[in-house]
């Protein structure tokens, strides 16, 4: 996914891994989040 057009709407590095990562998981709970965005958990929290 070209993630240009992600960071264009305003979405930071952090938020655009995390949604990345929730594309391919699916609903999921923190930690495999983490573990795939390589987002930390304290962060996943905030975004």
């Amino acid at each position: 996914m070209d993630t240009k057009i992600l960071e264009e709407i305003g979405l930071t590095q952090g938020e655009i891994k995390t949604y990345l990562a929730l594309l391919k998981l699916g609903s999921s709970s923190t930690g495999p989040i983490a573990k795939e965005s390589q987002v930390s958990r304290s962060k996943l929290y905030s975004i």
